[in-house]
């Protein structure tokens, strides 16, 4: 649960959290979520219907739910389904009926329904609301036109000499100028909500294009100035986001300084100065909505062990020595509480599907569909108690693997630039953070690039024999 600076004010699931320390993780249950405002506290009558309070200090707030699900797992007739099949102790159903049901298990309702009812019984109505169709809101209904070229920059909506004017047959313009969208900014923030001073004091700073909280005065500039001051922010936040790894570290480099894995503990909750506002900013940009280091962690990398762009021109692997998989928190009975997984991402930062001529990616014939992400889930099924004992490999490559043995663990990556993302939910983070030479620093393995598979290597090989056999016999 995040406020409207995205810092996370409260995790509900399988971490315990802070605010709840008598809640057991997974067991379910009722969170009385209050705005600055709020000084009721738990009403007496609900004390034990209702878990714990989390108070957010801005009257914005928003939810993200993540649940694990093996997508590869209900597709029949493959060799991982077999797999999967042998094991299962309950039938998969990820069809749009079925998935409803999960998302009743999710619900919100108003204290005072809740105080009447003491019970969440959310309707589909209630779960399927388009935010921007209210009629009351002049905003709302003036949202972007799908109809824009959006690879066109003079349509986008904050940028270009002709944006603004244009409505549709409604008289409704067809996407907001950026009056509108600082307009919205300043009539959404309310003072009461921005207890933390420097925050204000930064806030303060944007009366020069009018922005003020609670509300927005347009400046004694043209918009055509405002819109070229909000296409350099963008620029310089698309420049951050494309150099993290070259922005200079703190005094602290971390103990991933050295290593060609960027990775960061620090997101979720940011400074209220400058310095947060643009990591805040950033993260907005590459991944809106980050988790705490402690719910989960990221890292990224670019290039190989030898520091070379990674680019699917070669064949890499990615080896997680035997006891060496990413540490995740364990139960008593020693079971991960997380989960984790490797997704290969191009080099614009979307998930590989298709390839530069926008092809679909080959399917992988082992699992029967197009795979970008494997992980602890799939391994699990492949080795049951023999994974925290085997060393894992997997194949990054472009071209399907001539050896069976290998489809597994094939993600298959892009013909040019790539980069791959590890995600690490529930992640022991005592290992992240410890320095380097520490007992307990856990070494991200290399992305290594591998000669050809033998099968490949062998054909290359005759092909070489028979070349100059071939000019001969010209």
């Amino acid at each position: 649960m995040l406020d409207a600076y995205t810092n996370v004010r409260g995790s509900f699931g399988t971490r315990p959290d802070s605010n709840t320390p008598d809640y057991q993780p997974n067991e379910g249950g009722n969170f009385l979520i209050s705005g600055p405002d709020y000084e009721g506290g738990i009403p007496a009558e609900l004390v034990g219907d209702i878990v714990a309070e989390h108070q957010i200090p801005t009257n914005q707030a928003w939810l993200i739910g993540r649940m694990a699900v093996d997508a590869y797992a209900e597709i029949t007739g493959t060799p991982y389904y077999n797999y999967v099949e042998a094991r299962r102790e309950t039938s998969l159903d990820l069809s749009i009926e079925a998935g409803r049901s999960y998302t009743y298990k999710y619900g919100i309702t108003p204290l005072e329904s809740f105080e009447q009812d003491k019970k969440v019984n959310p309707t589909l109505k209630d779960l399927i609301v388009n935010p921007y169709s209210n009629d009351g809101d002049p905003y709302h209904t003036r949202f972007p036109n799908p109809n824009w070229d959006k690879t066109d920059p003079e349509n986008f909506p904050m940028f270009g000499d002709d944006v603004g004017p244009i409505v549709d047959n409604n008289g409704i313009a067809p996407y907001w100028t950026p009056g509108d969208i600082l307009t919205y900014v300043g009539d959404s923030i309310d003072p009461a909500s921005m207890p933390e001073k420097n925050n204000q004091i930064i806030f303060d700073q944007f009366d020069s294009i009018g922005l003020r909280v609670g509300q927005y005065q347009p400046p004694l500039v043209t918009l055509g100035d405002v819109n070229d001051g909000v296409l350099a922010a963008a620029e310089f936040m698309g420049y951050l986001a494309e150099n993290l790894d070259k922005i200079p570290a703190g005094d602290d480099p971390g103990p991933y300084a050295a290593s060609p894995w960027t990775v960061q503990t620090d997101l979720g909750d940011y400074h209220t100065d400058s310095e947060g506002w643009i990591q805040a900013a950033v993260v907005a940009a590459v991944g809106l909505g980050a988790n705490l280091a402690e719910d989960g962690i990221y890292p990224v990398t670019k290039v190989g062990g030898e520091d070379d762009p990674l680019n699917g021109q070669n064949n890499y692997s990615l080896t997680f020595p035997a006891d060496k998989l990413p540490p995740i928190i364990k139960d008593g009975s020693g079971n991960p509480l997380g989960y984790w997984s490797v997704t290969i991402y191009d080099e614009n930062g979307d998930i590989f599907q298709r390839d530069d001529a926008g092809n679909l990616a080959l399917k992988n014939p082992f699992y029967g569909d197009q795979v970008y992400s494997l992980g602890s889930m799939q391994l699990d099924n492949l080795l049951g108690e023999d994974l925290v004992n085997t060393a894992v490999k997997f194949y990054l490559q472009h071209d399907q693997p001539t050896d069976d043995d290998r489809l597994p663990y094939w993600l298959p990556v892009p013909d040019g630039k790539f980069q791959v993302m590890m995600r690490v939910y529930y992640p022991d983070t005592d290992r992240f953070d410890a320095p380097l030479d520490s007992p307990i620093h856990y070494p991200l393995p290399d992305v290594v690039k591998t000669i050809p598979e033998p099968t490949t290597l062998l054909l290359a090989l005759l092909a070489l024999v028979a070349a100059p056999l071939r000019v001969r016999c010209m």
